[in-house]
């Protein structure tokens, strides 16, 4: 509260000595900006978010064509790179102000962010499910080897041959047997069995007091890291440590017939990876590919997140006054950053002052408008929106000031970036491309400090490639905080931290508008 009224105190002397120099409080020169050519930017972004609804019949095509995803992926980055160079070439046509400029590429480079979670994520799930539907066949054809007749009596002998001794010996008293057998068999029949059908989940919940033991299996690698970063990165998610429960288990799992048992405990391992991650509370939810739908796909648009899930945790309720105090002080917070740019860093840029002058006068106001930005974005908008969507899991940032080396800054101050950069590309890197993890850390700097270096492109015109030398400039800076004497004192690399953050804006400031 004590900032808030600090900041109030401020923007009054500076509307104080405005008045005093022009004879006005605020110049409104930057605000006839902001509204240059609004309609067709309010146009151009809703065409850019329509053209995004393309990735649902994509993953569809994946899954009735059956084809590995690696052959279409191909198509994806091209249209992820072509919807970005027209974003681009369009920005740079219009001739925007850096305002517009700024916010349609960052808004295009988000919406990129969550299409390419939303089809690599699918895909690898599509992958998974045709694995699922071949094994499936497969274990058909070992049990067709057991015996004559049609394979759906077939099945029913030995799903009763898997369970029966195993149920009886662990659960069941002798009274209990018929009813609970033919719950059994209502289960384990081979129609709901076979594929991804949301009856069997129904179905196994009536049957769940007599079921044999729960099994516990290793999950694939990619898959199993992947799940251990979205439960990391969320405090709702059940924490797995060492093997997963399968959640969706096969009759044919405890079948005495060790190719049977096997091949049963592939599709339940399976299963499991086209379900979502366990919720505390909630049942075992919808299963891949039930989510690929327009309606999945828009709400995830919505949520401020930039990691696909086939569920995320949700709050019970919206509140509409919760809604409303986010939007005043998204209204609040973008006043006092335009007094900010208007009434201080611009008069400061334009003087005449030397560099040096220039550099010092500029480094607080700088980091002022950085701070406010970062509750603008973080506290005022992706909290709207998960008020919006009912998204319960609203950490998008740790305590980042407490930072002591770049590498814990970038995981804590911005959580939505750091979880994609971490699962889709530091992650990919090593087991999709089979790189090392120096190499995959190498390209993930290289692929932030791209993006950051585009956005200064299109906001000031310019290629100078300042903010990407600085980007890349954190791979020896954060070798640096792990020499023992950082290590040894937090505090002095905390100092060393700000100093750092303090300099860096008007830097850049500098950089780009003057050289």
């Amino acid at each position: 509260m004590l900032f808030w009224i600090l900041l109030a105190i401020a923007v009054l002397n500076v509307f104080y000595l405005t008045f005093e120099h022009t004879g006005e409080i605020l110049s409104l020169t930057l605000a006839s900006v902001f509204s240059r050519d609004a309609k067709i930017l309010f146009v151009s972004d809703a065409i850019l978010i329509m053209s995004l609804f393309i990735c649902v019949p994509y993953i569809k095509l994946i899954r009735y064509l059956e084809w590995p995803s690696r052959w279409l992926a191909p198509l994806q980055y091209i249209w992820e790179i072509l919807l970005l160079s027209v974003v681009v070439v369009w920005t740079r046509h219009r001739n925007w102000p850096w305002v517009q400029s700024g916010f349609f590429v960052m808004h295009t480079l988000a919406m990129l962010m969550k299409i390419h979670s939303y089809a690599t994520t699918n895909s690898f799930l599509a992958d998974a499910h045709r694995h699922m539907k071949r094994t499936e066949k497969l274990l058909d054809e070992q049990l067709a080897k057991l015996g004559k007749g049609d394979i759906e009596s077939i099945w029913d002998r030995e799903v009763l041959a898997a369970i029966k001794p195993k149920q009886q010996a662990a659960f069941l008293a002798p009274d209990d047997t018929t009813d609970t057998t033919e719950a059994l068999l209502k289960w384990g029949a081979h129609n709901v069995q076979k594929g991804t059908t949301p009856l069997r989940a129904k179905l196994r919940e009536a049957c769940e007091p007599s079921m044999p033991e729960r099994i516990l299996s290793p999950l694939p690698d990619h898959a199993r890291i992947s799940r251990e970063i979205q439960a990391k990165h969320s405090s709702h998610f059940s924490k797995q440590k060492g093997d997963t429960e399968l959640r969706d288990p096969h009759p044919l799992m405890w079948h005495p017939d060790e190719n049977i048992r096997n091949l049963a405990l592939e599709i339940a391992r399976t299963r499991e990876i086209l379900l979502p991650l366990p919720l505390e509370g909630h049942g075992v939810g919808r299963m891949w590919p039930h989510n690929v739908t327009y309606a999945n796909f828009w709400d995830f648009l919505l949520v401020p997140s930039l990691v696909y899930q086939l569920r995320y945790p949700r709050t019970n309720s919206i509140s509409p006054l919760y809604i409303f105090e986010r939007l005043l002080a998204l209204a609040g917070t973008f006043f006092v950053v335009y007094v900010l740019v208007m009434s201080v860093i611009i008069p400061i840029v334009h003087s005449d002052r030397p560099i040096f002058a220039q550099f010092l006068h500029l480094m607080l106001p700088m980091v002022l408008c950085y701070l406010l930005l970062f509750y603008l974005v973080f506290e005022c908008v992706c909290n709207g929106f998960a008020e919006i969507t009912q998204f319960a899991d609203r950490e998008f940032y740790e305590d980042w000031w407490n930072s002591t080396s770049l590498d814990e800054f970038s995981r804590k101050w911005n959580k939505p970036v750091h979880h994609f950069l971490l699962q889709h590309v530091y992650v990919d890197s090593i087991y999709s491309y089979g790189m090392s993890k120096k190499m995959a850390i190498f390209i993930t700097f290289f692929f932030s400090s791209v993006l950051h270096e585009l956005v200064m492109i299109i906001v000031t015109g310019k290629w100078r490639g300042y903010l990407f030398m600085l980007q890349m400039s954190q791979i020896p800076l954060v070798m640096l905080a792990r020499l023992p004497i950082m290590r040894r004192n937090p505090t002095f690399a905390n100092f060393f931290f700000w100093f750092g953050l303090l300099v860096g804006p008007p830097m850049l400031n500098i950089g780009y508008l003057v050289f």
